[in-house]
């Protein structure tokens, strides 16, 4: 603009110093300068045109530039924002896994610590198990001490209780010694309505029998005896304190009446292979002894004096295995029961366990030795 300016001017400025020349030259000089003022003015505006042009590049290159700046900001920012969420990414994973790690570490510290409770718990009931177990093993061992000790007191009373029946009847006897031992026998026959045998040849003179009555019997059984071991017959003894007993004796037998605590074999009819046995096994109060006839061949009976039925039984000559096997053999059907005597270990004992009237018969009473 200041370009077109000047030589504007410069064309007024010409044309007023020399305006004094012919009209044809100021005319074509005027017109020569128009033109070259349109010229100029053309020129001046394609300049400004241009520079406007340029300026409007420039502009747009800038704001291109500016454009590319911001976009390549943009793009450093979104980048550094990428980053930053791979880091946060990355952090968080990093936190997760720590977390995860934690977590498992924390799982198997408690998986361990259940385990140890566990097994913790398994020793204390073992070993209350076993507290218990022993507890109760002493508990049995004290109650089979009791039991024990209490038996030993019933057997200990029942033995003092014996000795002074046994006094009592000692004195008894002494007392009663005196008496004609005929009178005894005339009692046992009215009590029992049964056929005593006497031995009349060995009584003395005015019907006085023999002053030792163990000679009286022992003749008796010899003139009666008529069974061995081999024999299906037996002569077996029972020994009586009284003649009420023999009437009771030989009215019938009952094995249920029996006190199975005091026997050894339990609820039982017990008797002996020979009189002296008989009178050793009730002892001093005996006064009678009963001869009963038994029919093996008739009888089941268990034979505990053969050692291989008695080890097969496990016979012990004890209290409680005596009962065991008395409730055994009733089981199987046994009848009699054949065992050694503890008074007389030579001697053989019996006890009928039921069935007495099949296998055995009363055949006489007489006094005890």
């Amino acid at each position: 603009m200041q370009k077109f300016t000047i030589s504007l001017f410069s064309i007024l400025l010409f044309s007023g110093l020399f305006g004094n020349g012919p009209p044809e030259v100021f005319a074509q000089n005027n017109y020569y300068q128009q033109q070259q003022a349109a010229q100029q003015a053309r020129a001046a505006q394609q300049a400004a045109q241009q520079a406007a042009q340029r300026r409007q590049q420039q502009a747009a290159q800038q704001r291109r530039q500016q454009e590319l700046q911001r976009q390549r900001q943009r793009q450093k920012q979104l980048v550094q924002q990428q980053e930053r969420q791979r880091q946060k990414q990355q952090q968080l994973q990093r936190q997760n896994q720590q977390r995860q790690q934690a977590a498992q570490q924390q799982r198997s510290q408690t998986q361990v610590s259940v385990q140890r409770q566990q097994q913790q718990r398994m020793r204390q009931q073992s070993m209350q198990r076993q507290q218990q177990q022993k507890l109760l093993q002493q508990q049995r061992l004290s109650k089979q001490q009791q039991q024990v000790a209490h038996n030993k007191i019933n057997r200990l009373n029942k033995l003092k209780e014996r000795q002074r029946r046994d006094r009592q009847a000692k004195q008894k006897l002494d007392q009663q010694s005196k008496r004609s031992q005929i009178f005894a026998l005339q009692s046992a026959r009215k009590l029992s309505n049964k056929s005593i045998e006497s031995d009349k040849g060995n009584m003395k003179a005015g019907g006085e029998p023999p002053s030792n009555s163990r000679i009286y019997l022992e003749k008796h059984q010899k003139s009666k005896k008529i069974s061995n071991d081999n024999s299906p017959n037996r002569n077996i003894y029972h020994a009586t304190s009284s003649a009420k007993n023999i009437d009771y004796v030989l009215k019938k037998i009952d094995i249920s009446k029996s006190h199975p605590e005091k026997n050894r074999f339990g609820s039982g009819f017990y008797l002996a292979g020979s009189a002296k046995t008989s009178f050793k096994e009730v002892g001093s109060s005996s006064k009678y002894t009963i001869r009963y006839n038994l029919d093996v061949s008739k009888a089941k009976i268990l034979d505990l004096t053969n050692k291989n039925i008695a080890k097969k039984w496990n016979y012990k000559s004890d209290y409680d295995s005596s009962q065991r096997i008395a409730k055994q053999a009733k089981k199987q059907g046994y009848e009699v029961i054949q065992y050694r005597s503890e008074k007389a270990s030579t001697d053989t004992n019996y006890v009928i366990l039921k069935n007495p009237d099949k296998f055995i018969k009363a055949e006489g009473v007489a006094p005890s030795l």
